[in-house]
């Protein structure tokens, strides 16, 4: 015979939960009974209410019962255990047998224990399941049905999702239909994994599994209830509650273990996504993730859009240089245009405008861009009057080239003292037939990236020869972290 589960009940004993069973064999009923309890919740008075232990009630006894309709929408938070016994017993069960049985269990129901401290646990043997669950009044999870049904109570749709192994949550009607049953939604995830798609609603309830702490070290505890004359202390919480993944992470419930896992945005990484970020791909570098192209937001959040970018994850020693590339990479010819910056070429960065670059300029500790210019009879910046110059982010004509910043009419060699002519600040000053270059790195982030190029000279010279040029502008490359960005000077005030 199947032993029918009259009651189970709950007992703490020198600050450790133990489970004991109460049971007796039924002559006329040979179908398991689940054994249910739930708990008043209601804002810390929940020790005031009348109804703090509620026996399971069959259809007929719960239509004739009157008691707790005072405080029904008090009763928020579900729990129950389901124990399905394998054992035949005699009929008739006297002390001495009951104890044998209770003892010959004994290795099952220690598993009770732990388990009255996680939210929801089903042991693979299918003989035990337990689940916690809370009401979410009038909100709905609008996600894919697992299943769903009709039933009497809270108490079986909870049951029906706790015997659904991918069952994490439900929804359940608010009002009964005119059968005087509610419909029943079995969901295969949960509001923290879903959180987008919780809303409120005006005809459901939905159950989330929560967890429930008995200590008398902490009766502190929100809400604090009386069972069986024992004090039990209720904590409203679940292991995303809390909200501790970080950086826009999505909490994940291990409901069996009482823990939970982050998934982390593109960029983040660590416990709790901490570590990393999406400002540029120093950040991102340091979750270790590969060279590839990958979206940053410098300035964060409700500032410029996002945009593309390539993460080149060895240069400059491994730090994670963000590069972004342009339609002006490739040598170009420069002919035909006599007067002083007459030649003109606007260059147009991939996936991004001048007004994301800043951002990320800003957001980096350096940035660096390669410019070559190739001349032929061409004179570039001779003794201040400028044939050539290169445009800065804000518009500037900028009066020096690569491998200098801040000195005025040079080139690289002419800091060097270098340059074919010495007399010169920069080869192509020369002004002769041979082929000369003047380059290097343009290091100012506050002047990049280069918008605009502008070349002259490069006509008929006076002897009749030709005058020519060649220019190069590299990709933009930003890398290491702006800590300024972080420092108390920069902290936004509350006052």
């Amino acid at each position: 015979m199947i032993v029918r589960w009259q009651r189970l009940q709950a007992y703490t004993l020198n600050l450790e939960q133990v489970f004991f069973l109460k049971s007796r064999a039924n002559n006329a009923v040979v179908k398991p009974k689940w054994a249910v309890y739930e708990v008043a919740q209601n804002a810390g008075r929940c020790n005031k209410l009348g109804m703090s232990y509620k026996t399971p009630l069959n259809n007929k006894s719960r239509k004739q019962s009157k008691r707790a309709t005072s405080h029904e929408e008090s009763f928020c938070k579900v729990q129950f255990i389901r124990v399905s016994p394998k054992f035949n017993l005699s009929p008739a069960l006297d002390t001495m047998a009951f104890l044998a049985f209770v003892l010959l269990l004994s290795a099952q129901f220690k598993l009770i224990v732990p388990m009255e401290k996680v939210q929801l646990y089903r042991f693979p043997s299918g003989s035990v399941y337990f689940g916690n669950f809370i009401c979410n009044p009038f909100r709905y999870l609008w996600e894919e049905k697992l299943a769903s049904s009709m039933v009497a109570d809270r108490s079986h749709c909870a049951l029906f999702c706790v015997n659904k192994p991918k069952c994490y949550s439900f929804n359940m009607a608010a009002y009964p239909d005119f059968k005087g049953l509610y419909r029943c939604e079995l969901l295969a995830t949960d509001k923290y994994r879903s959180t987008e798609r919780f809303h409120a609603n005006s005809s459901y309830h939905h159950y989330c599994p929560w967890v429930r702490i008995a200590d008398r070290n902490e009766l502190n505890a929100a809400c604090v209830v009386i069972i069986d004359g024992l004090l039990e202390a209720i904590f409203p919480q679940s292991p995303c509650e809390s909200a501790p993944c970080m950086n826009g992470a999505v909490c994940v419930p291990e409901y069996e273990s009482n823990f939970y896992h982050c998934d982390c945005k593109p960029g983040f990484c660590g416990t709790h996504c901490e570590q990393g970020g999406d400002k540029t791909c120093s950040q991102i570098k340091l979750c270790n993730l590969p060279d590839g192209s990958y979206f940053i937001d410098p300035d964060g959040e409700g500032g410029v859009k996002p945009f593309k970018v390539y993460c080149d994850m060895t240069d400059k020693d491994g730090v994670g240089v963000t590069v972004v590339s342009h339609d002006s990479e490739h040598r170009t010819l420069v002919d035909g245009f006599n007067s002083r910056g007459s030649y003109s070429r606007n260059v147009k960065y991939d996936e991004s405008d001048f007004v994301q670059l800043a951002s990320l300029t800003s957001s980096s500790a350096n940035c660096e861009q390669f410019i070559k210019y190739d001349c032929y009879h061409s004179v570039f910046l001779k003794n201040g009057k400028m044939f050539g110059w290169w445009v800065s982010r804000g518009g500037e004509k900028m009066t020096y080239w690569g491998g200098v910043d801040f000195v005025d009419y040079k080139c690289a060699c002419g800091l060097t003292n270098s340059c074919a002519d010495p007399i010169d600040g920069c080869n192509c000053d020369s002004n002769d037939d041979v082929w000369r270059e003047d380059s290097g790195l343009l290091t100012d982030k506050s002047k990049l990236p280069v918008t605009q190029l502008r070349f002259g000279d490069t006509g008929i010279a006076s002897d009749g020869s030709d005058e020519k040029g060649h220019h190069t502008l590299g990709k933009l490359k930003c890398y290491g972290l702006n800590h300024d960005l972080q420092s108390p000077k920069n902290r936004l005030k509350c006052t």
